[in-house]
């Protein structure tokens, strides 16, 4: 959230929640049942909080100073000097320590789940209406190509612009609506600025989602689900943004609030949704792309909502993917083993009623290539090595005194070539016709580049096999 004030300590009032079935009869607690503290962001979307004074039920003497004994997570509510409401959930006591002869009891420090602020104080269990989440590369991946909504006239020396929400494409997932939606964002300035500076214009992209829908529930599963569909689709390490909810009309305005979760690092790389530098031909495919296939992207969302729900093998590989970048930048024969896991898994996945395990690691991996089609026959011809990749993964996996010629190198272009192997699976696993999928592998500026790496360092194999 580009407003929260990241690493700004908040000073306010806590206390335990108290929610009523009387949305109008809740009163803020007595001063005595308050406690003054400060909320923390430790990290991007990580708090903590400090309280003078106890939250709730006194810690035991009997438990000691400063003892994380308190196992329970309270719902916790606050405000700050603004006025803006605070909910804190799976909070953990941490630490306490009691200080006799102080005005106040002590203090407590709590480790802070995740959180919402606006101006509802809310409990975790409860619905809003509808909600949009924001994430790195959405607007690129969405808007490449797109049709612009700025039509100039040339003979008038004006432009029209339309700031209308605009609906990409929908699907319900379950009992959920889920859109890709388009809003146009335009600022204005003031007279004395320069003219470039008057008037600004950008777009958003967002999922929108009309519930109802469970708080606790986005923040645990659907805001991660579409975290991994981004990563997937631009191979990025993209993350959540944002998340606004809202809970619908009341007599003093909208009833919102944002939501902040801890979200997975983004190997220190920092993306702007507006950076110019963005790029989506590194991206696996986008929007367009697809559509141009004849491919519905929001049917292609609910085929990976349905993976999600029923495809154990479906998840593993796309987990194994993801971390396929952070595994190779640490060291090549750990990329190799969780790439051979992933196909591993699909196979099992196919071959239920087969002893999965009396069948051959290298078995496993020549099937996967040749279900790959047109990909796989390209992968094998610039990596041969892949016919060895079960040899390779019992050195690996067990370890020999003296590792054999290449093995590195070995390691990374078996890991390398099996990440080409384990998309084009999953597109394909996602309902999209093998000759389309081919042709979002092919066509991507990626995929040329990594097979002239693996020709070269095949190449380099030979000469040192060499006698």
């Amino acid at each position: 959230m580009a407003d929260r004030g990241e690493g700004r300590d908040l000073l306010g009032e806590w206390w335990v929640a108290n929610p009523t079935d009387d949305p109008d009869g809740y009163k803020l607690p007595e001063p005595e049942e308050r406690v003054p503290g400060t909320l923390q962001e430790v990290a991007r979307d990580k708090y903590a909080l400090e309280t003078i004074g106890f939250i709730g039920s006194e810690p035991s003497l009997a438990d000691g100073p400063s003892a994380a004994t308190d196992r329970s997570r309270p719902e916790i509510w606050g405000t700050d000097r603004d006025a803006t409401c605070y909910s804190l959930f799976d909070s953990l006591r941490s630490s306490w320590t009691r200080r006799p002869g102080h005005a106040s009891a002590g203090h407590e420090d709590w480790s802070v789940g995740w959180l919402a602020k606006g101006n509802v104080w809310v409990t975790s269990d409860e619905e809003c209406r509808s909600a949009r989440i924001r994430i790195d590369h959405l607007n690129t991946w969405a808007l490449h190509r797109a049709a612009d909504n700025i039509k100039f006239d040339g003979a008038m020396d004006t432009a029209t612009i339309d700031l209308r929400d605009q609906a990409l494409g929908s699907a319900m997932l379950g009992d959920t609506s889920v859109s890709l939606v388009r809003v146009p964002r335009a600022s204005f300035g003031f007279l004395g600025q320069d003219l470039g500076q008057r008037f600004s214009y950008a777009d958003d992209v967002y999922w929108e989602l009309e519930g109802p829908l469970e708080l606790r529930s986005i923040v645990k599963d659907w805001i991660g689900h579409f975290e991994s569909f981004v990563r997937f689709m631009t191979m990025e390490p993209s993350v959540v943004l944002g998340i606004e909810c809202h809970f619908g009309e009341a007599d003093d305005g909208r009833r919102r609030v944002e939501l902040s979760a801890p979200r997975l690092e983004r190997d220190g790389r920092e993306t702007k949704l507006d950076d110019e530098d963005t790029s989506p031909h590194n991206y696996l495919t986008t929007l367009r792309t697809l559509q141009d296939l004849a491919v519905d992207p929001m049917g292609v969302l609910a085929g990976y909502w349905r993976e999600v729900a029923t495809g154990d093998a479906y998840m593993a590989m796309a987990l194994h993917l993801e971390s396929q970048d952070r595994l190779l930048s640490r060291g090549a024969d750990g990329a190799l083993l969780n790439a051979i896991r992933s196909v591993e898994s699909l196979y099992a996945a196919y071959n239920r009623e087969a002893a999965v395990e009396n069948i051959s690691v290298q078995t496993k991996i020549d099937a996967a290539v040749h279900q790959a089609g047109d990909v796989g026959a390209q992968i094998l011809d610039s990596w041969p090595e892949i016919r060895k990749a079960g040899v390779l993964r019992r050195e690996v996996a067990h370890g020999k005194a003296q590792p054999s010629a290449g093995f590195g190198l070995r390691c990374l272009g078996g890991a390398m070539s099996l990440q080409w192997i384990q998309r084009i699976r999953l597109l394909t696993e996602l309902g999209i016709v093998d000759a389309a999928a081919h042709k979002i592998v092919s066509e991507n500026l990626q995929y040329p580049w990594d097979l002239k790496t693996l020709q070269n360092w095949s190449a380099e194999l030979g000469v040192r096999s060499a006698p």
